[in-house]
């Protein structure tokens, strides 16, 4: 499972030595609702774009469950930042041919549409109603909540 934990900035990341110093270890475990049991479980590397980060990972000593700490300028399981994603969404369809990593961009956007129904259905209401475009969904979910890393 992964935790998202807010960080200052890409390079305030990279500059730790060690990602422990940054983040916080889980209260509560979402596996077995257990408390106050979480353990270091060393580290993995992942990219950030072309930077390699180590990630922090924790272990429930009450269920054996693994969380790791992801830093919010990065999705799951997504190899660019949040940033660029958010740019290339929200770009023209010029602007997004001339984007470097556009093949990757998207096919992130086509998984995007893929799941924004299913996505729709879990968010509920929200006053006002949510927005059927795909695009629209983005901009109003990263508007309700303040950020898209949220």
């Amino acid at each position: 499972m992964q935790v998202l934990c807010t960080v200052e900035s890409i390079s305030t990341y990279m500059a730790a030595c060690n990602p422990f110093d940054l983040v916080s270890r889980p209260e509560d475990c979402r596996g077995c609702d257990g408390q106050g049991g979480f353990h270091r479980n060393g580290t993995y590397e992942r990219y950030a774009g072309r930077e390699l980060i180590r990630v922090a990972r924790f272990r429930c000593k009450h269920c054996g469950g693994s969380v790791s700490i992801l830093p919010d300028f990065l999705l799951p399981y997504r190899n660019l930042p949040l940033i660029e994603v958010d740019a290339y969404f929200r770009a023209t369809v010029e602007q997004r041919r001339e984007r470097s990593g556009a093949d990757l961009l998207r096919r992130y956007w086509l998984r995007w549409v893929d799941h924004c129904g299913g996505l729709q259905r879990c968010r509920g209401s929200v006053q006002g109603g949510l927005e059927r475009d795909p695009l629209g969904f983005w901009r109003q979910l990263g508007g309700s909540v303040g950020a898209l890393a949220r």
